[in-house]
């Protein structure tokens, strides 16, 4: 059994426990700063009718980056999105087009197609794998029903 108490104090006893649990009293918390500046305006685009793309941010591991967005619903129904990767456009910084290597919509991952039932006011988490790249010049998503969103300027 391990123990955590984030007040101060200088011992706890337990009739369950024998010993005695010392923690320093001294604790200092530091706040951390976000790594997104809080003047950047967040880029929101309405892909269907009361659907929004929301862009989070992008991350680059070893040869790969990573775009990860938000789908928001703001309508009463849910709202099905149907994606395959071929219909997904993403150009770099060079303005060249970057290959997908996988997206992932909600709990559904995949290198070609994925589908997600997006519940109303509950952001659904949207990541797409590319080669590396500095930043996007262009995301252009498009849906089985030919919907069509662009986000630009992504860093």
């Amino acid at each position: 059994w391990s123990v955590i108490f984030w007040r101060k104090f200088t011992s706890y006893s337990s009739p369950f426990f024998t010993g005695r649990i010392s923690a320093p009293s001294n604790i200092v918390l530091v706040p951390v700063k976000s790594a997104k500046p809080e003047n950047q305006k967040a880029i929101r685009v309405e892909w269907l009718d009361g659907v929004f793309v929301e862009f989070d941010k992008l991350a680059t591991l070893g040869d790969k980056s990573r775009i990860h967005l938000k789908i928001v619903n703001t309508n009463a129904d849910d709202c099905e999105v149907d994606l395959y990767s071929g219909n997904l456009t993403v150009i770099n910084e060079k303005g060249e087009e970057s290959p997908i290597v996988s997206v992932k919509l909600g709990s559904k991952f995949n290198d070609r197609r994925v589908t997600a039932l997006i519940v109303p006011d509950l952001p659904t988490e949207m990541v797409i794998e590319v080669s590396k790249l500095q930043s996007v010049a262009l995301l252009q998503l498009k849906d089985f029903k030919n919907n069509i969103v662009k986000l630009r300027g992504l860093k």
